[in-house]
């Protein structure tokens, strides 16, 4: 009788006390670009050091675009491609496969695109760039590649909203505002 039968003051001195995983990107604007299109706004964030892409990095921040300048699937809504081979979660193609496929027949905007995979990417260990946040240019030269190999694949009609220097300026000025608003009421 030696022994201690009350189970639940073992369970409980034994339980690891967790915390919740904290978001470095809690504070990063959210854009309002649609009705349905929003999405968080990198541009300001600095990251990776850009190593090739400075120059087109450096263009995108100085008209505070979240994606390459001019780039060719920016009015793009991404479907799920053809290539229907499982790719390995984590890897580059895998995650451009998953964030698509999670988004459907409908598709995802290139911008929304974007942001996640530079956001998912985060800690990936086999490239240079993704020790921190992944420069701009890095994930439209992944997604052209997929676009490339049918990983995804490019909706017939539909486009997703255009993507100006203005309109994402416009877009962040009216969620502070909203922010203030519900900071101060």
């Amino acid at each position: 009788m030696g022994k201690n039968t009350n189970k639940a003051d073992s369970a409980t001195a034994e339980a690891p006390v967790t915390e919740a995983p904290v978001d470095p990107f809690a504070n990063v604007p959210v854009t309002r670009l649609a009705d349905d299109v929003e999405f968080k706004d990198f541009t300001d964030v600095q990251g990776n050091n850009p190593f090739k892409y400075a120059a087109v990095d450096a263009a995108a921040r100085s008209v505070r675009s979240p994606m390459v300048v001019n780039y060719k699937h920016a009015r793009a809504m991404f479907t799920p491609g053809t290539n229907r081979k499982e790719l390995r979660p984590g890897s580059v193609y895998g995650d451009i496969q998953a964030i698509v496929n999670a988004a459907g027949r409908a598709g995802i905007p290139a911008v929304m695109l974007i942001a996640r995979l530079r956001q998912a990417q985060i800690g990936n260990k086999r490239s240079k760039y993704c020790s921190a946040l992944p420069p701009i240019g890095w994930a439209e030269g992944w997604i052209n590649t997929a676009v490339t190999k049918n990983i995804v694949g490019i909706h017939a009609t539909k486009q997703a909203p255009e993507l100006t220097s203005a309109t994402v300026a416009e877009a962040n000025e009216a969620g502070e505002q909203q922010r203030k608003l519900a900071a101060n009421g």
